[in-house]
């Protein structure tokens, strides 16, 4: 799943990646989503500038999924930069 999830991000195909990331709970028996899965679908949403969507996965990831994210410099500049993206956007 992360590597079609990635090759959706890179086709700029950011709802493909959430739609793949979403029904992975719903196969049976479910796929739990990791750490990767969460980060590839947040990248697919980053590439295509849907800042918000990948705000509602980065807080999915952390309370509904339970997935701890890496936390080391670099993600958290990434969070802050799609937080103040967010901030900034028109409405």
């Amino acid at each position: 799943f992360n590597a079609v999830i990635a090759a959706c991000g890179n086709a700029l195909q950011w709802r493909r990646a959430v739609d793949i990331l979403k029904a992975m709970g719903k196969l049976d028996p479910p796929v739990r989503p990791n750490v990767v899965t969460y980060n590839s679908a947040i990248s697919a949403c980053e590439k295509a500038g849907r800042w918000r969507e990948a705000l509602v996965l980065l807080r999915s990831m952390r309370m509904d999924a339970n997935v701890t994210p890496l936390v080391h410099r670099d993600f958290r500049v990434r969070e802050g930069a799609l937080a103040a993206e967010g901030a900034a956007a028109p409405r």
